[in-house]
């Protein structure tokens, strides 16, 4: 997030859910999020899938998307930035999710 990177998140089931409830954007706009409630290899081939599709697609059209994408990579790492990383470092993936 803090690199201005997109996220695919291989996790405990709810969260990108959790993420959007501390106030970070995720990316349903651009790939299909429903992966985030799956578990195993469910999670695992939906989220294989969302790759194999954006490894079908041309260096412009993902140029295209990284950029049309910029305000929610620049709202997530102001988040980090001025909320202090330290917050989320412990505090983002908690153990009771």
């Amino acid at each position: 997030m803090l690199n201005l990177h997109p996220q695919i998140i291989y996790g405990a089931s709810g969260t990108l859910e959790h993420l959007q409830s501390i106030g970070f954007k995720t990316f349903s706009d651009y790939w299909d999020e429903d992966y985030d409630h799956l578990n195993g290899e469910r999670k695992l081939d939906a989220i294989m899938d969302i790759l194999t599709d954006l490894g079908s697609r041309s260096l412009e059209d993902l140029h295209d998307m990284y950029w049309d994408m910029m305000p929610i990579l620049k709202h997530n790492q102001n988040i980090l930035i001025n909320t202090g990383i330290e917050k989320y470092e412990n505090n983002v993936f908690p153990l009771d999710l």
